[in-house]
């Protein structure tokens, strides 16, 4: 006899899918969808609402016509149907609250977001931000006056973008 490897894999589904209907048989009756289904069904009637105007009689037989009479039927008139205005609306309007945030009386402003200048540029020491600085072009400057600005705003770095800016400003070009 040979010993089935999978048996124990079976078996675990086995148990496993007993659990879980076991579980859906408890949720149908709390549910209360443990009830047999009707083999057919039919939809309720709704009751034929009243009709807006009187249907005429069936005629009746008519008598020869030398006992017949003129009959004179009575019409009513119907009401024009003009919607009403609603009585609930309220034309002006009523200021319930306001409200803004402290700091929000301009209202809302531009956001700007800045990259740091180069790779590397939060864990370098402002020594080395300054030496890379005074061999910067002016683009590069400007980025880094701006993200300083913003950022860190640390003045050594500041000073040293505006005396690089200047030296810039005044090369022969």
């Amino acid at each position: 006899m040979a010993l089935d490897p999978f048996a124990p894999i079976r078996l675990g589904f086995r148990i496993g899918i007993g659990v879980v209907r076991l579980e859906l048989r408890i949720v149908e009756k709390l549910l209360g969808l443990d009830r047999q289904e009707p083999e057919s069904w039919t939809p309720p009637r709704e009751p034929e609402p009243a009709p807006f105007y009187s249907e005429p009689s069936p005629p009746e037989p008519e008598p020869s016509q030398e006992a017949r009479e003129p009959v004179i039927e009575a019409v009513e008139e119907r009401p024009a149907l003009e919607p009403e205005e609603p009585k609930h609306l309220d034309l002006k309007p009523e200021l319930v609250a306001e409200f803004a945030e402290s700091g929000a009386e301009q209202g809302a402003g531009p956001e700007i977001h800045v990259d740091e200048p180069w790779d590397g540029y939060r864990k370098m020491r402002v020594a080395d931000i300054r030496d890379r600085v005074q061999v910067a072009d002016p683009a590069e400057l400007a980025v880094v006056q701006l993200y300083e600005s913003m950022n860190r705003g640390r003045a050594s770095i500041l000073d040293a973008v505006e005396r690089r800016s200047k030296e810039l400003a005044n090369l022969p070009g």
